[in-house]
């Protein structure tokens, strides 16, 4: 009877402890998915839920470089307005719900996954779509997007390609990630096409800093795939394009109509002081051209040479 009785109570505790690392694995997960866990570039996290092959997941937090957030009042406000062709302007409307739509996909994603990568570049494509209604603001030029709803859009076609990339990021995480990278190679794809149709300053900043933006994106969303197993393999832009873009870095600060950074190697500000400081004697044997500036003083000269 004593036996039965100390097998009982060992059975017991055993259940209890069980419990607790579950419970606490749950609590985990449920911090990660919250994004009460600071992320950090490169950091890798084994999570609980199934990547949909049978192995758990590892997520690697991908964060969004600042100006990939694009600020068009910054970016663009000093620009003058300009004419715009009808090609121009299609342009505008195509890109202005192809970026929204990306972020709705990556808002559904999120909820579906919890994967802080969607979560992450939702809040880039926000601002990437914002930049696009700014310019047509700007050019007095119809609006498509009629409601901010997740899944709405105005063109048919972009209906039914959200339908279809949610249907089909709903299978597994894996999947969810190709839907992501589908998206950006699309973007890369009608950004490249539009640029060379246009010689406005502020459309063509406007495109190279989104199209800076989905590079970073395609980056994150394969090299995540890579870790977990999975593959991707270029459907819109060319592949020599897309592994040119693989094996750059993630890109950061703002670049200008030609693409090219505007502050410098990865986005490092430029200081045009010098830091050095000499003692310089002797005779001078420079002429000056120019008006002299301050009073005169012996020994000194001002005014035109």
């Amino acid at each position: 009877m004593f036996k039965k009785i100390l097998l009982a109570t060992v059975l017991l505790v055993a259940g209890g402890l069980l419990s607790g690392c579950e419970q606490e694995q749950n609590r985990a997960i449920e911090q990660l998915q919250a994004g009460q866990i600071d992320s950090a570039v490169g950091s890798e996290r084994v999570m609980g839920r199934g990547n949909g092959q049978g192995r758990r997941f590892v997520q690697s937090d991908y964060v969004v470089d600042k100006s990939d957030k694009v600020t068009p009042d910054t970016l663009l406000g000093s620009i003058e307005k300009s004419t715009l062709s009808t090609e121009e302007k299609a342009g505008l409307i195509k890109m202005r719900e192809e970026e929204k739509l990306a972020h709705d996909v990556y808002v559904t994603m999120y909820e579906k996954w919890g994967q802080n990568i969607f979560k992450n570049i939702s809040g880039s494509e926000q601002t990437h779509t914002d930049t696009i209604k700014y310019l047509l603001q700007k050019y007095n030029i119809k609006d498509p997007v009629k409601s901010t709803a997740i899944g709405v859009f105005t063109n048919p076609e972009m209906t039914k390609l959200y339908n279809s990339l949610v249907e089909q990021g709903s299978r597994s995480l894996l999947d969810a990630l190709k839907v992501g990278a589908t998206v950006e190679d699309l973007d890369i794809k009608d950004l490249e096409e539009l640029l060379p149709k246009t010689d406005n300053e502020d459309i063509r900043i406007a495109y190279q800093n989104l199209n800076k933006g989905s590079r970073n994106h395609i980056r994150a969303f394969v090299r995540n795939l890579e870790r977990n197993g999975g593959e991707y393999s270029a459907q819109f832009i060319s592949q020599s394009r897309y592994e040119d873009i693989l094996a750059g870095e993630q890109e950061r600060g703002a670049v200008d109509a030609d693409g090219k950074p505007t502050t410098g190697i990865n986005g490092g500000h430029g200081n045009g002081r010098g830091n050095g400081q000499g003692n310089g004697r002797g005779r001078g044997n420079g002429n000056g051209r120019g008006m002299g500036n301050g009073s005169m003083k012996t020994g000194q000269r001002g005014g035109w040479r």
